[in-house]
């Protein structure tokens, strides 16, 4: 970690001071409100936000490299969908951070190489797809569960919400090319 942080290629996630005593509530505004006072985020909002950004950065990438091997051209364009709502949802997120003065997750789109041979079939990569943003999906529920900050459980809910109508989607493209197995 520490030649990355030299290099200036790692960065470290937010940190966040530990207090010399415990504060308890005195009012209801700890859960905050969707427009106005917002209360700064307490560390396991913190930590969800920016895992499930770092999470979104690395699928970006992983679909950036798939888009480029695809053959079938509805699914290179499912996959290259998914990639830019992989990135909104990053950036939407890293907005949250830097409004708290926190560290935002990196790209890795630098990181992509220039494929051109697929080394698995697109059935694979669109299963592939599905499983990476069904554990995002996971992500944001999880958030959801420990966030306290309402307008923090509302963009979860519409981030998630999202990434269910593109599932939908890629289902719909895996039953039309005669991919998709029934549950027993």
């Amino acid at each position: 970690d520490e030649v990355e942080l030299n290099k200036g290629i790692f960065l470290r996630t937010p940190y966040v001071q530990i207090p010399k005593s415990i504060g308890f509530a005195h009012d209801k505004s700890i859960f905050g409100s969707v427009i106005g006072h917002k209360r700064a985020l307490n560390c396991m909002e913190i930590a969800h936000v920016f895992k499930i950004s770092a999470i979104n950065r690395v699928g970006e990438a992983h679909l950036a490299g798939i888009s480029q091997v695809i053959k079938n051209n509805r699914v290179k364009d499912y996959i290259t969908k998914g990639r830019k709502l992989l990135k909104k949802h990053a950036e939407t997120l890293n907005i949250i951070l830097d409004n708290e003065e926190l560290t935002t997750p990196r790209t890795y789109e630098t990181e992509v190489l220039n494929a051109t041979i697929s080394p698995l079939s697109d059935k694979v990569f669109l299963t592939w797809a599905s499983v990476l943003l069904i554990n995002i999906i996971n992500d944001y529920e999880v958030g959801k569960i420990n966030s306290m900050r309402k307008d923090i459980y509302l963009k979860f809910t519409q981030l998630s919400t999202e990434v269910v109508l593109y599932l939908k989607e890629g289902t719909d493209i895996m039953i039309e090319n005669g991919w998709f197995e029934e549950q027993p």
